[in-house]
C-alpha cells in the first residue's frame, strides 16, 4: 500500500517495482488542494460551509456507501455553483484512490505523520556533515 498525493510520478515508480500496489491518496493533501483551487484561507472564509462539507467527506475513514451517500447530499446542496460541481466531481473521479484504505486494514488516510519523521530526521541529519563509514551510519540510525 503506498499513501502519498496526488503525485503520479510516485505512484508510477512504485507500481514498476511493486505491480500489485495498491494507492492511497492523502486525504489532507487532497483537501489542502481543494482550499488552494477555491482560494480559501483564514481571510477569506467564503467557501466556509462548503469546505466543512468537504472535511466531513475526507476527514475520517468513511465505508464506500457512506461515503456515496455524503458525496450524493454535498452535490445536491451545492450544485448550484459550478466550483463546487467540479470538485465533487474530481472527487468521484479519484475516489477508488481516497478510498484504497479498505484494501488493508490499518492504511492510513493521510502521508503527514510520515513527512512530519522525514523532515524531523533531514534536519537531524543535516547538522552531521558525514558518516565515518556504514556502520557508523547504521548506529547512528538505530539509536535515532
Amino acid at each position: 500500500m503506498l499513501v502519498c498525493d496526488d503525485n503520479r510520478n510516485i505512484y508510477e515508480a512504485c507500481q514498476r517495482i511493486y505491480r500489485h500496489c495498491h494507492h492511497q491518496l492523502c486525504h489532507n493533501h487532497f483537501k489542502q488542494n481543494i482550499k488552494l483551487a477555491l482560494g480559501f484561507s483564514s481571510h477569506n472564509k467564503t467557501h466556509f460551509s462548503f469546505i466543512k462539507e468537504i472535511n466531513g467527506l475526507l476527514g475520517h475513514k468513511l465505508s464506500r456507501d457512506d461515503f456515496n451517500a455524503r458525496a450524493t447530499r454535498i452535490i445536491k446542496y451545492y450544485s448550484f455553483e459550478p466550483k463546487y460541481v467540479q470538485i465533487m466531481l474530481n472527487i468521484a473521479h479519484h475516489q477508488d484512490e481516497l478510498l484504497a484504505f479498505h484494501h488493508h486494514k490499518g492504511t492510513p488516510i493521510t502521508n503527514n505523520l510520515i513527512e512530519s519523521y522525514n523532515k524531523h530526521l533531514k534536519s537531524r541529519l543535516k547538522s552531521i556533515c558525514y558518516f565515518q563509514d556504514s556502520k557508523h551510519a547504521r548506529l547512528w540510525i538505530n539509536g535515532y
